[in-house]
């Protein structure tokens, strides 16, 4: 309570015991009239806290009122911030090894499949002297070894593009004042008269130089690479490739490399022409005082047709 509350209940407590005592001394007079408003007193000591009055009884429950109307659905609220990711957990621990699952039984063996269709044939393995042949010439002024590869098809002069074939030195004699380095010549048996035959005898013609022994066809001749062990030979890169002259008592064209021979320009004079043809091909070791007490070993990727010494002995 405030103090202006507790000063004017004080005063209406001094006017009503003012007014019972006059009541009981006389008739009460006319009323007064009302004075001016005082001054207002001074404030009043504050009054002892009365007791806390009784509780009071508690009121009946009022009726349930009517079920409200379903409200409007909230809006959507908006996706939360993924969260951190959260750390790796422990791996857990491996599982027992499950026991072994008992063998299933063989299963039956399957029919036999059929017998496939036979393999084309292979090509025919080189024969066994195509590892190497070898020549030897005790006198080379008298004889010459000699090895044949015929071809299957004649090929025309500038049609041979490579010649390789390795040699050998198996054995050489020492021959006073012969030096003996010579290694295997070669000779290509040429169809001059374009009959498809090779009629020369051109190791006889080494001996004789007799044009009857060639009779329309000629060779042409590369004089032996020298020798002193194993020697790979491009024969068509060797310098000193010849042939006879037109007449065929004689040399030709002499003493250069095979493609140059080819060359129309140098069948002046020989028996070659544009339509010359190689029917054989010969390796040879004699013929000459070049080869005296040796052998050599000639290995080519060809198959020989023939092996053997002119003049036969």
């Amino acid at each position: 309570m405030s103090k202006k509350f507790l000063i004017v209940t004080s005063i209406l407590l001094v006017l009503i015991l003012v007014l019972s005592m006059v009541g009981c001394t006389g008739k009460t007079g006319a009323k007064g009239a009302t004075g001016p408003q005082g001054p207002e007193g001074p404030m009043g000591l504050q009054g002892l806290q009365g007791e806390p009055g009784l509780q009071g009884e508690l009121g009946l429950q009022g009726e349930l009122g009517p079920k409200g109307s379903t409200g409007a659905a909230g809006a959507t609220g908006s996706k939360g911030a993924t969260g951190d990711k959260g750390d790796q957990g422990e791996p857990g621990t491996p599982g027992a090894t499950g026991a072994r699952g008992s063998t299933g039984s063989k299963g039956a063996t399957g029919s036999k499949g059929a017998t496939g269709a036979p393999g084309a044939k292979g090509d025919t393995g080189p024969a066994f002297s195509n590892l190497g042949i070898l020549l030897y010439v005790e006198d080379g002024t008298k004889e010459i070894a000699y090895v044949t590869y015929v071809l299957d098809e004649p090929i025309a002069l500038a049609g041979l593009t490579e010649l390789m074939f390795f040699q050998e030195l198996v054995y050489r004699g020492y021959v006073a004042g012969q030096v003996n380095t010579f290694g295997a010549n070669v000779i290509l048996g040429i169809d001059a008269d374009g009959d498809g035959i090779y009629e020369a005898d051109d190791l006889d013609w080494h001996f004789s130089h007799d044009p009857a022994v060639l009779g329309d066809d000629t060779f042409i001749s590369m004089d032996g690479a020298s020798i002193d062990s194993v020697t790979k030979v491009d024969a068509l890169t060797i310098w000193g490739w010849w042939t006879t002259n037109a007449v065929g008592d004689g040399c030709g064209a002499l003493c250069i490399t095979y493609p140059v021979l080819t060359d129309p320009g140098n069948f002046v004079g020989t028996r070659l022409t544009l339509d010359s043809q190689i029917c054989l091909i010969r390796f040879v070791v004699g013929g000459s005082p070049n080869w005296q007490d040796i052998a050599i070993r000639v290995t080519s990727e060809m198959i020989p047709s023939e092996v053997g010494v002119f003049p036969c002995q």
